[in-house]
């Protein structure tokens, strides 16, 4: 049985968020939900109810209408201009897509209960969104970015979009480059790399396209480094999940998909790398299940990330809850690819010339006099709230 209909009103940025659907090529969209505190009027007392503004635009076709607002209005934060990107997981969607696809406004039964209005508020988009907002309060812009294959029997998501070889960060481009086009992101121009940061937050299945993001960067950096001019004609190309550990479910592999595959070239490749050089000024892993484990392609991440000349501490931070502990076949290979992902990279640093600690590694572990007596999964959504950036 669905609940009564929600009568509360989420929050300035869940209450402004708008939509856009991103048609990327003849058979691919991508629908991404975002806001800015410059659409806030100064004298905004009363919030208005989400709704359903949305915006087609069209990449193919390079037609777009009405998609640069004044995002440059928040300028604070001595200057610097700063974006946070979200990767959703499974389960999550704006309200009133719950009641188009299912014809109710909240997916769970009563066992989910929190003690807000009755209702896990974690699962909505708005209140994803309000959220964020409140974690990264001099922000220019938040962006979430939809799984663009939903399952709505399982609530079990996809990012197919970000599987494809070569894709990965040019969907992200082209989502940056559409609602924001004035800031060059991954471009060393001017002061680019000093004034415009971006937070990359990944939660649950949100994992699997940011570690394709960050695997392909690592292939571009590892193509330039060997003067190779295009990302195909790498001989050692290596995908982030090519070898999982046997306790991969194949419900989670990630397999790379070559249909559609962008062969890209070196200026492309040079944009990838220095987005993470010019701009991430921290990625943080929210309850995830999948991590990258080769030391390969981490040691390519972690020299780039070494090579950053920004003047602010990178912080690359894991956020866990008892969802790791949990002893079942869908959960086991969670703790052992984190903390293989850890120790890898603590290994890259302790040996050789570094032998030192990995400098930018953090991690936290929430709720643990919770464990037991608490259903992790609504933990699992509980961390969205309680994470610290």
């Amino acid at each position: 049985m669905s609940k009564a209909p929600a009568t509360f009103l989420f929050g300035k940025a869940g209450s402004f968020i708008r939509t856009k659907i991103l048609k990327l090529s003849e058979n691919r969209q991508q629908i991404v939900h975002y806001f800015s505190p410059s659409w806030i009027p100064a004298n905004n007392l009363k919030l208005i109810s989400s709704d359903d503004r949305i915006e087609e635009i069209s990449i193919l076709n390079n037609i777009s209408t009405n998609i640069v607002v004044d995002h440059e209005k928040n300028d604070g934060n001595n200057g610097k201009k700063e974006y946070t990107i979200f990767f959703p997981g499974d389960i999550q969607l704006r309200l009133n897509d719950f009641m188009k696809y299912l014809q109710v406004d909240y997916p769970f039964e009563s066992s989910f209960d929190d003690d807000e209005n009755g209702r896990v508020m974690e699962v909505y988009y708005e209140h994803v969104l309000d959220i964020l907002y409140r974690k990264y309060p001099e922000t220019s812009g938040l962006v979430i970015i939809q799984p663009n294959t939903l399952d709505l029997s399982s609530f079990i998501y996809e990012y197919e979009n970000f599987y494809v070889k070569g894709n990965a960060n040019a969907v992200l481009f082209e989502i940056l480059d559409n609602l924001f086009p004035n800031e060059g992101f991954g471009r060393n121009v001017g002061e680019n790399q000093q004034h415009v940061q971006l937070n990359l937050v990944a939660f649950s299945k949100g994992c699997v396209a940011l570690n394709s993001i960050l695997s392909e960067t690592a292939n571009c950096a590892n193509c330039l480094a060997k003067n190779v001019n295009h990302l195909n004609e790498s001989e050692d190309y290596l995908h982030w999940d090519e070898k999982p550990n046997k306790l991969v479910l194949p419900c989670y592999k990630i397999t790379l998909k070559k249909e559609g595959q962008r062969n890209l070239n070196r200026e492309e490749m040079e944009r990838c790398v220095g987005l993470l050089k010019y701009n991430v000024k921290s990625i943080n892993f929210v309850d995830c299940h999948r991590f990258i484990t080769s030391e390969k392609l981490l040691t390519s991440i972690c020299k780039l990330l070494d090579e950053r000349i920004h003047e602010d501490a990178f912080k690359f931070k894991i956020h866990q809850t008892p969802l790791i502990n949990e002893d079942n076949q869908f959960r086991k290979h969670i703790k052992y690819e984190s903390d293989l992902f850890i120790k890898t990279l603590k290994k890259i640093y302790s040996s050789g010339e570094k032998n030192s600690p990995c400098p930018f590694l953090s991690y936290q572990y929430y709720y643990d006099e919770l464990e037991g007596k608490v259903d992790s999964f609504l933990l699992h959504f509980k961390v969205l709230t309680d994470f610290e950036q």
